[in-house]
């Protein structure tokens, strides 16, 4: 944090307070989003905001789901039909066949490729 001015001969920081790994909340909020809670489902049950939950799931080191991985169409898709619907179409045209954004197409797929990529 900065400090910007001194009051009473006590520097006065400026700033959003640092989050550490044993701040309150951040095991409950972890082991919520384990468990396949959303970020907003863990706020809601810690009364807590959506970027205070963020925060402190990444003092906790635990690895963000993005919103492409949430989606329940996509998680029911066959992967070689949807491939093989891609190759011969466009993403676009399937996002559209399929009934998503095609950025949130497009995000799934490069999760995919990490994974892919993680795994050699």
């Amino acid at each position: 944090m900065t400090k910007i001015q001194y009051q009473a001969g006590r520097a006065r920081s400026r700033g959003r307070p640092k989050i550490g790994p044993k701040a309150k909340g951040t095991a409950a909020a972890a082991r919520l989003y384990a468990q396949g809670f959303s970020i907003r489902e863990v706020g809601a049950v810690l009364k807590m905001s959506t970027s205070a939950v963020q925060r402190r799931l990444k003092a906790g080191g635990a690895a963000i789901r993005t919103k492409a991985r949430q989606s329940s169409k996509l998680k029911r898709l066959d992967q070689a039909q949807l491939f093989g619907y891609i190759a011969d179409f466009g993403v676009g045209a399937a996002a559209a066949k399929y009934g998503v954004e095609k950025r949130t197409l497009q995000y799934y797929l490069a999760g995919l490729r990490r994974e892919v990529e993680g795994d050699k």
